[in-house]
């Protein structure tokens, strides 16, 4: 979770820094066991390798980003039992998500407790 903080941190400093177009960074963040590797593509320009990883909790991740607002950390209950109490958290109850048969609990990050 800190890494993700320094990401939206890091994100704003570069904004605040250029003329630019701002980033939006949306980020879904879940815990669980996924399926990953490396997968071998075949197309027109030859061969390429891709690593993937996949499974519901990357599905769960997916759905959760797309929740997420520009510069949001949404997390499911998974991830919400694994932080406790070392990061502040807001509670948007349940929502229905695409592809998911139950409405999730879902929590937006606000950050470190002393943040």
């Amino acid at each position: 979770m800190d890494t993700a903080l320094s990401l939206l941190a890091a994100t704003d400093q570069l904004n605040q820094k250029t003329e630019q177009s701002p980033l939006a960074i949306h980020m879904g963040l879940s815990s669980g066991t996924a399926l990953v590797g490396s997968a071998r593509l075949e197309g027109q320009r030859g061969t390429r390798w891709i690593y993937t990883a996949s499974g519901p909790v990357i599905n769960l991740a997916a759905r959760l980003a797309s929740v997420a607002a520009a510069g949001q950390i949404m997390v499911g209950p998974e991830m919400v039992s694994r932080l406790g109490q070392r990061y502040r958290l807001e509670n948007l109850g349940p929502r229905p998500l695409r592809n998911i048969s139950e409405p999730v609990e879902i929590c937006r990050v606000l950050g470190t407790p002393s943040g």
